[in-house]
């Protein structure tokens, strides 16, 4: 697995679907994300060329998590300290 920012993003979504899989279902979770790339390996909907396992698994995660709860991927700008200050302390 190559070390680069994509890969740091689609494991924080997958560390984030971890945490959700601890809780109870049947509820609403919503992670931020700022990540276009990982979010859209993650879905489905563009093809990952590297670190393939890591987005199967995170994607197999996702899939798994919304038959039991509502997950939404809620897409904030990057370094947007002043809206969403978790996002810079996350990158």
């Amino acid at each position: 697995t190559r070390g680069t920012n994509n890969t740091a993003e689609v494991n924080g979504l997958d560390e984030g679907l971890e945490l959700i899989d601890q809780r109870p279902a049947g509820n609403t979770y919503a992670i931020l994300f700022d990540s276009i790339y990982a979010a859209n390996v993650v879905e489905g909907n563009w093809t990952a060329r590297t670190n393939v396992d890591a987005v199967n698994r995170t994607a197999a995660l996702l899939v798994e998590l919304r038959r039991r709860n509502d997950v939404r991927l809620i897409h904030v700008k990057g370094h947007s300290v002043h809206e969403y200050p978790g996002n810079d302390i996350a990158d």
